[in-house]
């Protein structure tokens, strides 16, 4: 009897210890994904717009060319209501189509030009919470033409050529939800002169419409940031100029420059991405910085200040993805240790920062990647090309990963 219970004993701590290594393990768990929507990439209503028209042409004579190394399709979605739309800039128009398994019927789309309309090319969209549906395009009725750019990252993207007429005015256009003209807002809010690119456009609950835009004034880029009502009225302005380039840190004085900004959905505050490097460590001057750091700040416009920071960090080069419509922050990074891509839920309505973190693995090298997106929900979706003819979204099912270092 004795001897049994020692046995009993023996493995009983060794499934207790088990336990407690799976709990802890090394490594994320990996989410999984479904195909929520596919189509053909081409110039059909049903079909998704393409650069591989402008390569073919352009590389016609180059037998060492491999379209999936230059392809792009459209990459501004949004998912509402159980709807795709997509700002399809190749095309010309923005499809709307049905999220359902193997469906890629179109349900309708905003053509450029319509009863009291007129685009040119439409290069974002999204949607406030009523289902209204914002389009930035360019003013222009002419065929934009397009030109390789190799990012930071030496992705290549296409771009708007330069040099075409009024092609650099911009308008953001709103329709209702089931595609109907409102009004387009310009430089100034409603049917004013047109505006430079914004970089994003987004909205909040209470649907007021922001466009972000780059200052370059200097060699670090400003950020200005225009909120419109809900009737299209321009509501204030901000540039980041007016924030202070340098912040101190443990007695350390570091130099910041802001990387990137977003607006909670739920109040007037914004969010600030920075990117620190060391200015001065303890009254001593830094000639070659090797001291970094990114921070997220939350700015309050009411009181022109930084009122909380949200999070530093020396390890992960964050980037911004999404609000969510609780005020939730999402950022991603690239995580070297475990070869896959990491997400952070950052809940900031409470003193302590409620914090969730994600991980999706890198897919195939048989599919071309072109960004990832997070809706209103929090829900984390992949925009891919399959076999360089497929136009698909993956959505991601959520698998908590916890205790990583």
């Amino acid at each position: 009897m004795k001897q049994t219970v020692k046995i009993f004993l023996k493995y009983s701590w060794v499934l207790l210890i088990a336990a407690i290594l799976s709990g802890c393990s090394s490594k994320p768990n990996f989410m999984k994904y479904d195909v929520v929507f596919y189509a053909p990439l081409g110039t059909n209503i049903n079909e998704v717009g393409s650069n591989i028209p402008i390569l073919q042409q352009t590389y016609t004579n180059d037998k060492n060319f491999l379209i999936g190394d230059y392809l792009d399709v459209p990459s501004s979605i949004e998912i509402f209501g159980n709807k795709l739309y997509i700002a399809d800039k190749y095309n010309r128009r923005v499809s709307v189509f049905p999220l359902t398994p193997g469906g890629n019927a179109t349900n309708f789309a905003i053509l450029p030009t319509g009863e009291g309309y007129s685009f040119g090319t439409p290069f974002q969209v999204t949607l406030n919470k009523y289902g209204e549906i914002f389009v930035l395009a360019s003013g222009s009725n002419e065929m934009p033409s397009f030109t390789l750019q190799t990012n930071e990252d030496e992705t290549i993207r296409t771009i708007p050529g330069k040099g075409q007429t009024n092609f650099n005015l911009y308008y953001i256009y709103k329709f209702t939800p089931d595609g109907k003209f409102v009004y387009l807002i310009g430089e100034n809010g409603i049917h004013s002169e047109g505006m430079h690119y914004p970089e994003r456009i987004d909205n909040d609950m209470f649907d007021n419409l922001y466009a972000y835009f780059k200052d370059y004034e200097n060699e670090n880029p400003n950020w200005l940031i225009k909120r419109f009502s809900p009737s299209g009225e321009l509501g204030f302005e901000f540039n980041t100029k007016y924030i202070s380039p340098t912040n101190t840190k443990d007695g350390n004085v570091f130099l910041g420059r802001v990387s990137d900004i977003y607006n909670l959905k739920n109040d007037e505050r914004l969010m600030i991405y920075s990117e620190n490097s060391i200015l001065k460590r303890k009254d001593k001057v830094v000639e070659t910085p090797d001291e970094f750091f990114h921070s997220i700040d939350v700015y309050s416009v009411l009181q022109n200040a930084i009122t909380r920071n949200v999070t530093s960090s020396k390890k992960y080069l964050d980037e911004f993805i999404s609000i969510t419509k609780d005020d939730v922050l999402v950022l991603y990074s690239f995580d070297n240790k475990y070869s896959g891509i990491r997400f952070r839920f950052i809940e900031i309505s409470s003193a302590i920062n409620k914090e969730e973190v994600y991980y999706a693995p890198v897919i195939s090298e048989h599919y071309v990647y072109i960004k990832f997106y997070v809706d209103n929900n929090g829900q984390i979706y992949s925009i891919i090309v399959k076999d360089n003819s497929y136009f698909v979204v993956l959505r991601w099912k959520k698998v908590k990963s916890r205790g990583l270092s």
